[in-house]
């Protein structure tokens, strides 16, 4: 995930009027809540291409539950809708042209929220809504959970955690205030009496509300088949990961993995051909192919959508990884004539990809090349500033570079592991977390890699920028062993040492030399790619 603020989007919002300039997009609607009542509060959020978790343009919505927002026009936004009480949604829009106009109708569903949870705890300003620092809340024999707060303040602000089944945390139904969060979600207020305050929640009220999120658009009315078809494509991705594990555990390889997604083709297929919802829908399934090796779907994918459409600025990433591996002529292509793409944004992100590899390959005039173009052409792109520091040929994580000195303490003990205290071996360290899919897709790899190498003196040093510890454990315990060296970093990528080692997005895994100097980055260290590195540097221990 990366971080980047995006001020003249905001500026932008405020200079705006009811009738849009010719390169805008106006959104109205009305947002629903489960019990039929104007809501408590709610927002509406848009986002550019490929920025699913940031969001800078938003609006309240009207205490009526209408809205109305005026964005920049993209070929593909990202809109986020959220409200008390309620799990906030997601919808991929598709502008036909500049000056559109987009109307909304929405029926948002309450949180998933059992009638009685387990280990229901609660986070706050206390303890500066650090979910590692979680204290839990006393099960009463009605069923509801209380928690007694102490503090020196007029006011407080808290949230709900491990009630939700998503693991989101979430505000207390029927608080007295509100505030929203970064994510999506609420916090609840309370004012303190005497320095304390009583707080009682209970989960039943999310039982007495169950109902389905909606949404239905007049002028875009292909917007809720591309929600229903992400849907039904997000929880076969859920199957395929573990089922292309246990795979991988029993045959040591993916070769004549069954995909098995007949279902999720046949919805695709049966939209027109350069529809909108044929072209996102064939851009999520590109994400689902690679996970399941799929080749012949990755081909047929960019078959019938061109690989210069300016949808794939929904995940230029994506884009790249796929298209290199079965096209890196056509990548080379569009890096010299990059007028081939409709899209700045694929552009920047074919010339930094050209950039990196050059890095890899220790190709200095070409880095420097593509650094400088990104640099001196594309300075408005969404996120450019991340792509040029992890292009920036000064940058300190880079082959040859000495790592940064560290030290990190081993979760569940006091143990400290440190730049010195590997010195002599060589190590792996990879910034991930549970949250992260493209983490988890790597587990077959690190583990295969581990356990070829760790009698060739080879460690790996994983550093979760999960939440809250648990959740490493949860997964190590259910999904994979990972019997390794691990450590948590709190507040996530505003870690120092996350800042120290330059890492804006994750898996970042770089290998460390017995001398401690950096042996390779990124993409050698990731697929099929991490065996082959690794032989390079211990096949003769």
């Amino acid at each position: 995930m990366l971080k980047h603020p995006y001020a003249y989007w905001v500026l932008f919002l405020v200079l705006a009027c009811h009738t849009p300039p010719p390169e805008t997009l106006t959104i109205t609607g009305r947002l629903h809540t489960a019990d039929n009542r104007p809501p408590e509060m709610a927002h509406i959020a848009v986002t550019p291409p490929s920025q699913a978790f940031e969001y800078h343009i938003g609006s309240a919505v009207h205490k009526d539950g209408t809205f109305e927002i005026i964005v920049p026009y993209h070929s593909v936004l990202t809109l986020r809708a959220s409200a008390v009480n309620h799990e906030p949604q997601w919808l991929d829009i598709v502008p036909r042209s500049p000056g559109d106009v987009i109307d909304l109708e929405i029926w948002m569903a309450p949180y998933e929220v059992p009638i009685h949870p387990e280990n229901v705890q609660i986070t706050g300003d206390w303890n500066g809504f650090n979910l590692a620092k979680s204290e839990p809340m006393k099960r009463l024999d009605d069923g509801s959970f209380h928690y007694t707060v102490h503090a020196d303040t007029n006011r407080v602000a808290f949230q709900i955690v491990n009630a939700e089944q998503g693991g989101r945390t979430i505000n207390m139904p029927n608080s007295e205030a509100y505030r929203p969060d970064s994510s999506g979600d609420y916090q609840s207020l309370i004012t303190l009496h005497n320095g304390q305050a009583e707080i009682l929640f209970d989960p039943s009220w999310y039982s007495a509300h169950a109902t389905s999120f909606r949404v239905r658009s007049v002028s875009h009315p292909e917007i809720d088949d591309i929600r229903r078809f992400s849907d039904a494509n997000r929880r076969f991705t859920r199957k395929l990961i573990a089922k292309r594990n246990k795979w991988f555990h029993e045959h040591k390889n993916l070769k004549d993995f069954p995909f098995g997604a007949d279902s999720l083709l046949n919805v695709w297929k049966s939209h027109k051909q350069n529809s909108a919802a044929y072209r996102v829908m064939g851009v999520k399934l590109l994400r689902t192919a690679l996970f399941g090796n799929n080749k012949t779907l990755l081909q047929h994918i960019f078959t019938t959508i061109a690989p210069t459409d300016p949808v794939w600025e929904y995940d230029p990433d994506t884009y790249i990884f796929a298209l290199s591996d079965l096209n890196p002529a056509l990548i080379d292509s569009f890096y010299t004539h990059p007028e081939q793409l409709n899209s700045r944004i694929l552009q920047a992100h074919v010339i930094f990809y050209k950039g990196m590899k050059a890095a890899d390959r220790h190709n200095e005039a070409l880095q420097k090349e593509a650094y400088e173009k990104l640099k001196n052409h594309y300075a408005d792109i969404n996120r450019i500033e991340a792509l040029l520091t992890e292009l920036n040929p000064e940058k300190a994580i880079q082959q040859g570079k000495p790592v940064p000195p560290f030290e990190v303490t081993l979760m569940h003990g006091d143990q400290k592991v440190s730049n010195t205290s590997m010195l002599g071996r060589y190590y792996l360290i990879d910034f991930w977390a549970v949250w992260c899919g493209p983490c988890r897709g790597e587990m077959p790899n690190l583990h295969k890699a581990y356990e070829k190498f760790k009698d060739k003196n080879l460690t790996i040093l994983s550093l979760s920028l999960d939440p809250k510890p648990d959740d490493v454990d949860a997964y190590r315990k259910e999904k994979w062993a990972m019997p390794w060296l691990h450590a948590f970093l709190e507040n996530d990528f505003d870690n120092p040492m996350c800042k120290r080692f330059e890492v804006h997005g994750i898996p970042a895994p770089l290998l460390i030399g017995p001398d401690g100097s950096i042996l390779a980055t990124q993409e050698d260290l990731r697929g099929t790619r991490l065996i082959k590195t690794l032989d390079k540097y211990l096949g003769n221990q």
